[in-house]
């Protein structure tokens, strides 16, 4: 290796520390970037939206977590999940960057979830909030093709089917299913960016 590398990675490591260090007082802004629509570090994965940007998860340094009646009262007034899902354009990572940004622009602390699967070669991203009254809770905002979509809640465990529920548990949305088999994939291995 270079010497031109080592600087350039120096130089990179300068830039990543100073930005820490600013993070504590001013929103940090994480960039991601993506191979297979992910970054892999060890167990961390990223996405880009489905238009190829790059994931921009914007934190604000004095959100706090939310009771669990103030959750649902911004999950109702809040429009993400009414965004078309569209392939090309808008997919679960941008529905969960979307959710993300807005519960901290709100001033509530959210977390970006991504997800793998068993024998399914399709990687997805939703939220968490770690309510004080109610302990974490998964959220699945992405909308459907044709723009009506409620909000849905999850719970995340390991080598357990993905099935999406009304915010109210009352029923199924939906799940992470192989549609030709009725197959239910089960999450393989998941990771929060708080």
């Amino acid at each position: 290796m270079s010497i031109r590398f080592y600087n350039n990675i120096l130089r990179i490591m300068l830039v990543v520390i100073v930005l820490c260090l600013l993070g504590t007082t001013v929103n940090f802004v994480k960039y991601y970037v993506s191979h297979r629509g992910c970054l892999s570090c060890g167990y961390n994965c990223f996405y880009n939206g489905a238009d190829g940007h790059l994931i921009k998860l914007i934190n604000n340094k004095s959100a706090t977590d939310p009771s669990f009646e103030d959750l649902e009262s911004f999950l109702i007034n809040d429009q993400t999940n009414k965004i078309v899902y569209d392939t090309d354009k808008f997919v679960c990572a941008d529905y969960a960057e979307v959710l993300h940004n807005d519960a901290e622009k709100n001033g509530i602390k959210a977390g970006y979830v991504n997800l793998d699967f068993n024998g399914y070669d399709v990687l997805h991203a939703c939220n968490v909030f770690n309510t004080t009254n109610a302990g974490l809770i998964f959220v699945d905002d992405t909308g459907s093709v044709d723009g009506i979509a409620d909000d849905g809640k999850v719970d995340i465990m390991i080598n357990e089917s993905y099935c999406v529920y009304s915010f109210d548990g009352s029923f199924k949305l939906w799940c992470v299913e192989n549609e030709s088999t009725e197959y239910l994939y089960t999450v393989k291995e998941y990771n929060i960016d708080w």
